[in-house]
């Protein structure tokens, strides 16, 4: 019955009744105080007709603020999320009407709204697709001839970060990665000064060799400056004559594809300002996720598997993963292999925690790390820092917090809950696998990130400080039962 009533009414309904019944207190307690007269004397018996009112009344008004917070106020965040979901992360499913069903004609309006985005942005996308398939043929073809040159090669940046490389530059640098310095690859002060020296001999220098070292060997590149749109040029590098190099097997990173990559984006902007006042979307990220024996890092319980993947400018690295087993030095609990499906077989063989700690280090480089509840795996991994040899002390952020920012604290804010919000699709065979968590955690932070501007969240810094307004939701690491994974706690 009440349904049927415009909202509008209902708000008017909702206030006379509170009017209604003050009155009624009021006269309640007139009532009482009068019929106290003769027996308590008028002044007492009007404070006592007051108090009785006033307490009246501010259980009317405890009970009308319940109501409208479950009726109005948590609907209307509900409402006003599941929208911004679709305004900037893409979501396509259904609006759910029955969370705003006290709201009136607003959530069928608002779902009339979501579907007519979406038919346009589909038939956008349509058109884009269509539009497109020149460039995505162009691109695919460049792809093909990086990958098959022989030559390695790396374009970099002004400010000397990878933009591109092919798959013999991956061989030969077995760390290399998109937007990461190059100086994490050979001796840069060379290069650096070479860089300088074509720069001053003015528009489109002969190419010049530079000495530089590569993994502790002398050797040489030639550099050759790519002018756009005049402003300061990037560069080519190109290493010939690296056979012997390319012939030496390099102790390959864990899951990571041997193939050409490349974002020109990376070639459109400079990060010399300090990182955290760079763009959310301009940040070199690493999503990580462990598997381990057990919930209590301070108790014995060790990690058995761990998987990253990077996103640059916004973007998931298909080709840039980390991905490895672990063996813990302890036997795995037959409730924690229920979970995650690793055995003490498959871990027999698999480094120890300060390789596979110190190989993830070299992957993050000076990334920000992202997880799920990133105490929990970060409390592992900093026990170990001695042994792995590096501190994991990049700037950090978590998804759990970057929820709450977007969603509000009283949403759900497991990574399941994230994933269906989001329109993430989990596959059931690889949910509580490292690699498999990591993706999906990946997915929710690139459908989160234009979201967080629309909020304000801007840069770095505003993500990290707005972070710690919620830092009050996490629990201590180890809580929870080992049968149950961490997700669960959450």
């Amino acid at each position: 019955m009440v349904q049927k009533l415009s909202l509008r009414l209902r708000v008017f309904l909702f206030f006379a009744l509170i009017g209604l019944f003050s009155l009624l207190a009021i006269a309640g307690g007139m009532f009482f105080a009068h019929s106290r007269l003769e027996e308590a004397g008028a002044v007492s018996a009007l404070i006592t007709g007051g108090i009785v009112s006033g307490l009246a009344i501010l259980a009317l008004v405890t009970w009308v603020w319940l109501q409208f917070d479950e009726h109005v106020s948590r609907p209307l965040m509900s409402l006003s999320n599941e929208l911004r979901a679709r305004a900037h992360a893409g979501v396509s499913r259904d609006l759910d009407l029955s969370v705003a069903r006290y709201l009136g004609d607003l959530a069928p309006a608002a779902a009339a709204v979501t579907t007519d985005l979406s038919r346009a942005r589909n038939s956008l996308d349509i058109e884009l697709q269509q539009r497109t398939s020149v460039l995505i043929n162009e691109r695919d073809q460049l792809a093909a001839v990086l990958q098959d040159l022989p030559t390695p090669l790396l374009l970099c940046s002004p400010d000397h970060r990878v933009a591109l490389y092919n798959s013999r530059a991956a061989d030969l640098f077995p760390g290399v990665g998109l937007d990461r310095p190059v100086s994490d690859l050979l001796e840069s002060q060379a290069l650096r000064g070479a860089y300088g020296n074509l720069i001053e001999k003015g528009e489109d220098p002969a190419p010049i060799d530079c000495a530089c070292s590569i993994s502790g060997r002398p050797s040489t590149a030639q550099i050759r400056l790519i002018f756009a749109n005049g402003s300061k040029p990037s560069y080519l590098l190109s290493f010939d004559g690296h056979e012997d190099a390319l012939a030496t097997p390099h102790e390959p990173v864990p899951g990571k594809l041997r193939r050409a990559s490349y974002d020109f984006a990376v070639l459109e902007r400079c990060s010399v300002t300090a990182i955290e006042d760079r763009p959310l979307d301009a940040l070199p990220l690493t999503v990580f996720d462990t598997e381990t024996t057990g919930l209590d890092p301070y108790r014995g319980d060790e990690i058995v598997q761990i998987a990253a993947l990077r996103i640059v400018n916004g973007k998931m690295l298909d080709g840039e993963t980390f991905d490895t087993l672990v063996n813990p030095g302890r036997r795995i609990p037959a409730a924690s292999t229920k979970v995650h499906g690793i055995t003490d077989a498959m871990v027999k063989d698999a480094p120890k925690i300060g390789e596979a700690g110190a190989g993830l280090h070299r992957f993050v480089g000076e990334s920000v790390l992202i997880a799920h509840n990133a105490p929990f795996d970060l409390a592992f991994l900093r026990r170990h820092q001695a042994n792995i040899g590096a501190r994991f002390d990049q700037p950090v952020l978590d998804t759990v917090l970057l929820s709450a920012i977007v969603f509000g604290q009283g949403a759900a804010h497991s990574l399941d809950a994230l994933a269906e919000r989001l329109d993430v699709t989990i596959p059931e065979e690889v949910r509580h696998t490292a690699m498999g968590d990591t993706v999906a955690t990946a997915q929710v932070v690139v459908k989160m990130l234009p979201m967080l501007q629309e909020k304000g969240i801007i840069t770095l810094r505003d993500a990290l400080e707005r972070s710690r307004e919620h830092r009050r939701m996490m629990d201590r690491p180890s809580k929870g039962a080992v049968a149950a994974p961490r997700a669960a706690a959450i």
